[in-house]
């Protein structure tokens, strides 16, 4: 957001697929990725007016698409897991060049 009325802000989801995470139907994207797109913005981020898919490390993809879209704030869900491995997103969010604010999720 570029000032500090709301109504102007713009809410773009992105969504990072890992070999492990990508669905089993996914060599059709073009055709079975519009329906995808719609499922999961309405049951993940209703408010958003647009995706961004991505592929890859997700901590790096993330902060990719912050810089890409010149974003002002990201907002990160996370199940609140600081433990080992988790919140590699988290962690790396926080230290990179936009206020991060955490939601809790699951």
């Amino acid at each position: 957001m570029c000032s500090s009325d709301l109504s102007s802000a713009t809410l773009v989801a992105a969504h990072v697929f890992e070999p492990d995470t990508v669905p089993a139907y996914w060599d059709q994207a073009a055709h079975a990725g519009p329906s995808w797109e719609q499922e999961f913005l309405a049951r993940s981020v209703p408010e958003a007016v647009g995706l961004r898919l991505c592929r890859g490390d997700p901590a790096t993809e993330v902060l990719a698409q912050v810089d890409a879209c010149d974003a002002d704030l990201l907002v990160l869900g996370w199940s609140r897991q600081l433990a080992g491995s988790r919140a590699r997103i988290v962690r790396r969010a926080l230290a990179g060049p936009v206020p991060v604010l955490l939601v809790g999720a699951g």
